[in-house]
């Protein structure tokens, strides 16, 4: 099994690199830039693709998607080397190129032994997944994609399957827009190597953890840091540090499609800033083109990661623009309007922009989605500064480091910018904390005024600030060296030296959760990231072990594609997922009303009512529902089991009530409080349903 997750991993890394590689060499970015924009290329080419053959009706799947895009790409890199080579001769050895090959290594290693502590060695499995309700969407629309060969943003619909085999649906399901990329890729891994959905889906996130991530951020920072070798090199340690982004993504929600797309911003970030910042007009429009697919793969991964670089961005623009007016204005004695008007012009668009997109109709369930506020003035003022967010587990060290390079960027020009980036995040990220109105909508209503997604935005704010305070506190630990002696006056301690700090760093930042001497414990940052990571891919946090052999035990006894009735928040969903099963219900929620079939509905509350309400009998008939399985009887909460928390037994008074006296129902299997019944087929005529009439003598039922 972890062989084929390995094997997995590499198919992934096929998906993200390979497609948009030979298009970026075409438009003239060297080997190094081309490695590092190529995800954000090839998800926007695949998921510009799966919507041509959605649109098409084309069935799609890694030979009819993955593939062209790879022999095209193959045959652009071939032309672009016989480009080079014909203009320039054989390519030289560039000593400046193979330093920036080595500090990108250097970014990559350490990226893969985080994620491989962190991530992969806290798996319950290669094919071990999360059991949030979130996750479960995620699962299912990969399933989806995989069987349907629609892989189409326009078409995203958890039924998708049950709807191509003309079965019946608990709720009215239509085809809709679902930013899908993250499925997209995860489903390609999953055709290519005809693994798990899970597995496909952890061998993405480990892809996107230790590749994707560390490309997006060497790219921005050597661009950023060109004349500063320490923070770009300790952009290597600090890349992953940030509890806020990646880990919490992966914990909280499992927002794996944010995850995604926020690992893609900085190399998004990068293609903007060349492209303003280039003075020849090809170069201009080559990385015009390069941020325009940018944006597309962070749209379709998830249209927040837009909001966020566009938090990023703007004071870059804002001081670009400023830095125009005051060029074009001329000496400092004119007038200081033409060099402000232009300033406040561009600020006030940007505002006008954030405000119409508040109010437009199709973001306001985005917007004005509902998260309680959660800290108080001070404690929302520490949480922040300390980089703690939602989660309480400061990071005193990193926030250090956030704060001595927002002091240097101040008093630095080329920095400059990036302080008002972060007091941007800042005051989005502590007013979200705090409260609940309208303001704090207009503020943080992009991403669902969820912390964890602002948290994370800022995080990624903050990683240059961090970048800057590293290198600022190396010149201190020098200073401190000369003046105890250790360095003579005007003496470095050179690579070495650098090497041995950046060490002390990574141990300092990772540090796991300690034993102090007393006894008591210490939880750290990722200590605690850990900790939550077990927890979250425990395969047994909703079901246990003896369920998951009662539902493999189903899958054995029951015919293939027989319907089965099931109680979706006692876990069995799941057995659609690991063991294929047809259940009816695939989401742990109850239908909403307007939504909701009348079939779904009949079997909810009446149920149990089969072999006496006409209806009900008629309503199952009709579904050609073969079984109904229960692994929690009588669905009652205790303590010892999880139950999701928008879980009501009123809502399911019907499933929930139906027992083994129950008439209509056979028991087939039975453990425990685990139960599959077959449901009992019987001429009318013969076994008459008890029918109850209302006031008009109509033919009525009493669920």
């Amino acid at each position: 099994m972890w062989i084929q997750f390995f094997i997995a991993t590499a198919a992934a890394t096929l998906v993200v690199m390979l497609p948009g590689l030979g298009l970026l060499m075409l438009l003239g970015s060297d080997h190094i830039e081309s490695c590092c924009l190529a995800p954000s290329v090839s998800v926007a080419l695949i998921a510009v693709l799966c919507i041509a053959y959605g649109e098409l009706g084309l069935f799609a799947n890694w030979q009819t998607v993955l593939l062209p895009l790879c022999i095209i790409s193959v045959l652009l890199l071939a032309i672009s080397l016989i480009r080079v080579q014909r203009s320039t001769g054989m390519p030289k050895h560039d000593a400046g190129k193979r330093r920036e090959s080595r500090v990108l290594l250097l970014y990559l290693m350490v990226a893969f032994a985080v994620s491989v502590w962190f991530f992969v060695r806290t798996l319950n499995g290669p094919s071990s997944f999360s059991q949030e309700h979130d996750n479960l969407h995620h699962l299912l629309i990969i399933k989806g994609f995989l069987e349907t060969g629609d892989l189409s943003t326009l078409h995203v619909n958890a039924y998708a399957t049950k709807v191509m085999m003309g079965e019946m649906t608990p709720t009215a399901t239509g085809q809709s827009f679902y930013p899908s990329a993250w499925y997209d890729v995860a489903a390609l891994v999953a055709s290519l190597v005809r693994c798990d959905v899970a597995m496909a889906q952890n061998a993405t996130i480990l892809v996107f953890l230790a590749l994707v991530a560390p490309l997006s951020s060497y790219v921005f920072l050597s661009w950023l840091f060109s004349e500063n070798r320490v923070a770009l090199l300790s952009g290597a340690v600090l890349s992953l540090a940030f509890s806020a982004f990646p880990w919490q993504l992966l914990i909280f929600g499992t927002l794996y499609p944010n995850f995604g797309g926020y690992c893609l911003i900085l190399a998004a970030s990068f293609a903007f800033v060349r492209m303003v910042e280039s003075e020849k007009i090809q170069r201009k429009a080559a990385y015009a083109l390069i941020f325009l697919l940018s944006g597309v793969a962070l749209g379709f991964m998830h249209p927040n990661a837009v909001f966020s670089t566009a938090i990023l961005l703007f004071p870059y623009c804002l001081f670009t623009v400023h830095k125009a007016a005051a060029l074009h204005a001329g000496t400092k004695a004119e007038s200081p309007a033409k060099r402000w008007i232009p300033t406040a012009l561009f600020a006030a668009l940007f505002v006008v922009v954030w405000v119409v997109l508040y109010k437009a109709p199709a973001l306001q369930r985005v917007v004005t989605f509902n998260w309680p506020p959660f800290s108080s003035i001070r404690g929302q003022l520490l949480n922040v500064i300390l980089l703690a967010f939602k989660t309480g587990h400061a990071q005193p060290l990193l926030s250090i480091l956030v704060l001595m390079g927002l002091i240097s960027c101040v008093h630095t020009k080329r920095f400059s910018w990036l302080s008002l980036s972060y007091s941007l995040s800042f005051v989005i990220c502590f007013y979200n904390g705090i409260a609940a109105n309208s303001l704090r909508n207009l503020l943080s209503g992009f991403w669902y005024n969820d912390q964890y997604r602002i948290a994370a935005t800022m995080a990624l704010v903050c990683l240059p600030l961090a970048c800057l305070g590293s290198s600022l506190l190396w010149d201190v630990v020098q200073r401190i060296g000369r003046a105890l002696a250790y360095l003579e006056e005007n003496a470095s301690w050179g690579m070495r030296g650098i090497a041995s700090f950046l060490i002390m760093l990574s141990v300092c930042l990772y540090l796991p959760t300690l034993q102090l001497p007393d006894g008591r414990w210490y939880e750290t940052a990722f200590g605690a990231i850990e900790d939550s990571l077990r927890k979250v891919n425990d395969m047994t946090s909703i079901m246990a072990p003896e369920e998951y052999e009662f539902m493999a035990e189903v899958a054995q006894t029951v015919e293939q594609g027989a319907l089965i009735i099931n109680q979706p928040h006692d876990g069995s969903v799941f057995g659609h997922i690991v063991y294929d099963l047809n259940l009816y219900y695939l989401l742990t929620s109850t239908p909403s009303v307007g939504y909701e079939t009348f079939e779904s509905r009949m079997v909810r509350t009446g149920l149990n009512k089969y072999a006496t309400s006409f209806i009900v009998h008629d309503t199952v008939n009709s579904l050609d529902a073969d079984y109904v399985l229960l692994l929690d009887l009588d669905g009652k909460r205790s303590d010892d089991r999880y139950w999701y928390g928008h879980y009501y037994e009123n809502d399911w008074v019907g499933i929930n009530a139906v027992t083994d006296d129950t008439p209509g129902f056979e028991v087939v299997l039975s453990r425990g409080d685990m139960r599959l019944y077959r449901v009992v087929r019987y001429n009318t005529a013969e076994n008459t349903p008890t029918l109850h009439l209302n006031t008009e003598g109509e033919r009525t039922h009493d669920t």
